[in-house]
């Protein structure tokens, strides 16, 4: 276990290519939420063991405000450089402005996901059979959830820097 707090752990290990490009395609394709993905994987690394009625109210907790807010977001960047009217670099100032708001918003998310996996923590039995990153993939109707949870789980094991669990 090591203590890393969840925005940090999911800001570090989404920088690494493999991560990226495997939650993108099960946002793309299977509209995962790449918070909760990531929330997943943390927990997987800190080795906290919820309860699988975790999952829901994980999702429920952000998933809103995700789909809302982020996602306007992410249609505002794109509508910037798609609509036009503004040079290249003015596009770029934009678009930078608002992928710093869009992080500020998934990292609030991120930050939720933690406060309410600590007092999940203190009150939960997470029983013989834990919450996994499997099991938000076999909710999603994902081919092969083992396989694709495993591929992630492996990507983000080695993303992890040495000394940090592996």
């Amino acid at each position: 276990m090591n203590n890393e707090n969840l925005a940090d752990f999911a800001c570090r290990i989404y920088a690494h290519k493999n991560i990226e490009r495997l939650s993108r395609q099960l946002q793309d394709h299977h509209y995962a939420n790449i918070n909760i993905i990531l929330w997943l994987c943390w927990l997987d690394n800190e080795e906290i063991h919820l309860h699988q009625t975790a999952l829901d109210e994980g999702i429920d907790l952000i998933g809103e405000i995700t789909g809302e807010i982020v996602t306007l977001l992410r249609h505002a960047r794109e509508q910037t450089i798609k609509i036009g009217g503004f040079s290249r670099t003015q596009e770029q100032v934009i678009g930078k402005n608002i992928l710093q708001a869009e992080i500020a918003v998934e990292k609030i998310l991120l930050e939720r996901l933690q406060e309410m996996t600590n007092k999940l923590k203190k009150i939960q039995d997470a029983g013989t059979d834990p919450l996994s990153l499997f099991d938000y993939l076999l909710s999603l109707r994902v081919p092969e959830p083992a396989a694709t949870a495993g591929e992630l789980l492996n990507a983000e094991r080695q993303a992890n820097p040495e000394g940090l669990k592996s």
